[in-house]
């Protein structure tokens, strides 16, 4: 029986592991600790196909794969049930400020810019295969960036703050971070990406289409742009982190920032 929890066991927590860190490092350091402690017990399995590996090898009967295959699934499940709980929790807990009062005060009042660098998406830049129009070209989120997006939309909802308009770079993890935060908005180039090589002699062009927007704005409602770190880092100075909140008056001067935790 000793032999069968084992397996449970590592199994569940091998399927938490890589469903919450998506890093191979990670899976191969909790894998290497797991294998460790349940080697010398079951043999380590943890997956069905190891188990039938190890039938057709003659180490193992067929009734005692059926065994391990069945403690196998059952951790896979328990595993899969508590990653979601965990992320329907994080869904669906309220957002507290943990900025200053006097920073939800200027917002509520208006008239502010709004910078917001798109929610966790391992990784960095993009593929050399990188195509505007498909996603699955592109470095996207993952689910603790959607997790991170959902909190982001909370913090101004929860703070009855007033949004004119929100504008998102063309990059599918800008448009999907303000979908999920926001709902509906639109996207602007000028708030593109121009960290690669391909695309950094857009950078002035964009700097310049930006400043003419501007020009277009009635300075007493608040403006969201949902764009990069470069973009944001190019017009404010300032080095964000993925889901930051960047705020600034008229004149391109960060006034406070709020971190977004995912």
């Amino acid at each position: 029986m000793k032999k069968y929890s084992i397996e449970f066991l590592g199994t569940f927590f091998l399927l938490l592991i890589s469903a919450l860190t998506e890093n191979p490092i990670a899976i191969g350091l909790g894998l290497a600790s797991l294998i460790y402690i349940g080697a010398h017990i079951s043999g380590a399995h943890y997956n069905p196909a190891v188990s039938i590996a190890m039938v057709i090898r003659g180490e193992i009967s067929r009734t005692e794969c059926l065994k391990y295959t069945i403690a196998q699934i059952l951790g896979a499940i328990a595993g899969s049930f508590i990653y979601f709980l965990i992320i329907f929790i994080c869904l669906n807990s309220p957002i507290k400020a943990v900025s200053s009062a006097a920073m939800i005060s200027e917002l509520q009042k208006g008239g502010k810019l709004i910078f917001i660098r798109h929610a966790y998406a391992p990784g960095g830049g993009d593929p050399t295969n990188f195509d505007i129009n498909n996603c699955e070209t592109q470095r996207n989120l993952n689910d603790e960036g959607r997790v991170q997006s959902k909190k982001i939309g909370n913090f101004f909802k929860q703070n009855d703050i007033s949004i004119i308009k929100i504008y998102s770079s063309e990059w599918c993890r800008c448009k999907e971070t303000a979908e999920i935060a926001f709902k509906n908005y639109e996207t602007k180039n000028f708030l593109n990406s121009f960290f690669s090589s391909k695309f950094a002699k857009n950078r002035k062009q964009q700097v310049i289409d930006f400043n003419k927007f501007l020009k277009t704005w009635d300075q007493k409602q608040n403006i969201i742009f949902v764009t990069h770190y470069v973009v944001i880092s190019e017009l404010l100075n300032y080095a964000p982190s993925s889901g930051e909140i960047v705020i600034s008056n008229k004149n391109l001067k960060v006034i406070d920032t709020l971190e977004i935790e995912y």
